[in-house]
């Protein structure tokens, strides 16, 4: 193929092409996420009431560190979801493995908790005020996430879901522990994870439909 062809060729593919502005720096994306979901979520704590101990609770080694924690999965999996949007993850697929590793110490604390912990049982399945603030703390979330990723072109969708996933149920669990007194492990797990994990289900089924190129 002569060079005149091939010139030709290239201005046929790229006839329609139009200039695009380069996404920001992962990091630089994560800031306001983690800006707008905290201030929105203060603002929906400060509307559902703060729970009356949190004083006392704020004394608790424990409630620190189950708090530190989670922060920490919340903002390490959207940092690693803001990295995996694009199709190389600029060479930073093994930031995956610090919001697993933050969930996996996540579910070992709480199993060692459920265990010595007295009269340890799974609460009924009933509506209560957890689900309702719970949901309300994860709405803006889940629109800045969603939003955030599809400006890039992911080439591995299901990771960076669930990447999406862990940050937005950790996200609104920090916020449950502000209102709720109810420290139990069996609560936690039905009314502070298990409506995440539901609307996670769904959203995972949506996936390629949110994140398609």
């Amino acid at each position: 193929m002569s060079n005149k062809s091939i010139d030709a060729l290239i201005d046929d593919l790229t006839d329609e092409l139009e200039p695009r502005k380069p996404l920001p720096h992962p990091v630089v994306r994560t800031f306001p996420w983690a800006v707008i979901s905290f201030t929105y979520l203060a603002v929906i704590i400060q509307v559902s009431g703060l729970r009356p101990d949190l004083v006392h609770e704020f004394h608790d080694v424990n409630f620190i560190f189950e708090l530190g924690l989670s922060i920490f999965i919340a903002v390490s999996a959207f940092l690693a979801s803001a990295y995996w949007c694009v199709p190389d993850a600029r060479g930073k697929k093994w930031l995956v493995s610090l919001p697993l590793m933050g969930s996996a110490i996540f579910i070992f604390w709480n199993a060692i908790r459920f265990i010595i912990e007295e009269n340890a049982r799974m609460p009924d399945l009933h509506w209560n005020h957890c689900y309702k603030d719970g949901l309300a703390m994860a709405i803006l979330p889940i629109a800045s996430i969603v939003i955030m990723c599809r400006q890039g072109k992911t080439t591995c969708s299901a990771t960076m879901m669930s990447m999406n996933i862990i940050a937005i149920t950790s996200v609104a669990y920090i916020g449950l522990r502000f209102t709720c007194m109810l420290d139990t492990v069996g609560h936690s797990g039905i009314a502070h994870i298990l409506p995440f994990s539901i609307v996670a289900t769904i959203m995972g089924f949506a996936t390629h439909r949110l994140y398609k190129w």
